[in-house]
């Protein structure tokens, strides 16, 4: 009896103690011996570590050479410094021959950019100035008249727009039209106010696909002039204006650390306000 007694009690606890040694919540004990990088893994996600010593830093971008390359693309956007209004799907353009009146009238473009007009069809003049839709109506229009001279007029403005956003009071979206829109008049119809407690003020023009960095310090304080740029269709113009910027005190003054630095901050003002001990 005692040795079948002692047979069943470790028939009893084998199972129990080999369940024991087994981490909890994994049916058998894991073979990788970094849980974390197991966990990552269920996850679908793959770790790649680099050495930044081997780093070829001399590969890396410059910061003078990146200044250089954004002070590059500014130049070209004063260069190009031209207003011209572009018809878009929405506009009222009127449309006149002279001696003839068959197609005189009223055209509104469509989504797809273009107007119809009678004996012609659908002429599309999306993004041309009204200058180019004249002359490429005219060229069209000589299919059916003997040098005809055809007049195009913008009765309706509702295509273009330019967007403000940012460090301003209110931001909006400004309907354009041919009259020329700077970007100075931007900024005053959005609310824009100087704050002479910092002078990082920046203006970020979106154009397309590229970024331009226009300082609001020159051009408010400053007064130059050739940052005052025209405004086109789509153009986006993000305001910021930092309140960071900051100098340090260290050293034998009663209150140590950072302080804010405006434009005519002078060391005898920083001295008071850190103190001496």
């Amino acid at each position: 009896w005692f040795y079948m007694i002692l047979r069943l009690i470790i028939l009893f606890f084998i199972p129990i103690l080999f369940s024991c040694s087994n981490s909890t919540g994994f049916k058998s004990e894991p073979k990788i011996k970094n849980p974390k990088k197991l966990g990552l893994e269920q996850n679908g996600v793959t770790l790649k570590f680099h050495n930044l010593n081997k780093i070829n830093t001399s590969l890396l971008p410059k910061f003078e050479d990146i200044e250089r390359k954004n002070n590059k693309k500014l130049t070209n956007l004063m260069k190009d410094n031209k207003y011209y209004y572009t018809l878009g799907a929405g506009d009222v353009i009127e449309i006149s021959i002279t001696d003839v009146n068959d197609i005189d009238g009223s055209y509104t473009v469509s989504p797809n950019g273009d107007v119809t007009i009678p004996y012609l069809g659908q002429v599309v003049i999306n993004d041309k100035t009204k200058e180019e839709a004249q002359v490429f109506i005219n060229e069209v229009l000589k299919t059916y008249y003997v040098e005809p001279e055809t007049i195009v007029k913008i009765n309706s403005y509702n295509s273009a727009y330019v967007y403000i956003t940012g460090a301003i009071n209110r931001p909006l979206s400004i309907l354009l039209s041919e009259q020329p829109l700077k970007l100075l008049d931007a900024l005053i119809r959005a609310g824009y106010i100087k704050d002479q407690k910092s002078y990082i003020k920046t203006a970020l023009l979106r154009r397309g696909n590229e970024v331009y960095e226009i300082d609001l310090y020159e051009l408010l304080n400053k007064n130059n002039t050739e940052l005052d740029i025209y405004l086109r269709k789509d153009d986006v113009l993000h305001v910021s204006e930092s309140d960071a910027d900051q100098a340090y005190a260290f050293g034998e003054f009663t209150t140590s650390g950072p302080i804010s630095v405006y434009k005519d901050l002078t060391l005898t003002e920083l001295l008071a306000t850190k103190g001496i001990n």
